[in-house]
């Protein structure tokens, strides 16, 4: 597993806290994963990606080990990011090297 369970839980409640219309209304995903990799060799990580994944635990754990696989040593971590309402979002790390 590597994403504990405490971050799939907290991704779980914010997930369920989106208005259901959202994605229809906005034409857009209201939640990603945001892909950081260490630059130049040094500890300073840039937006490197993003990935979506469905919704489910399954298929998170599935995006987070493809994205860990494809990247190898150049991954520094990986955040949860979701939006609530239009141009208002927050994001949390789930995974970190």
């Amino acid at each position: 597993m590597k994403v504990s369970a405490e971050h799939k839980a907290e991704i779980k409640r914010c997930i369920s806290r989106i208005p259901k219309d959202y994605e229809e209304e906005y034409n857009e995903t209201p939640y990603e994963l945001f892909i950081y990799e260490f630059q130049n060799g040094t500890n300073i990580s840039d937006l490197e990606d993003m990935a979506d994944f469905d919704g489910t635990m399954t298929d998170l754990e599935k995006v987070v080990k493809n994205i860990i696989r494809q990247s190898k040593e150049k991954l520094s971590h990986i955040d949860f990011k979701w939006i609530d309402r239009v141009g208002d979002f927050d994001q949390f790390t789930i995974y970190s090297v």
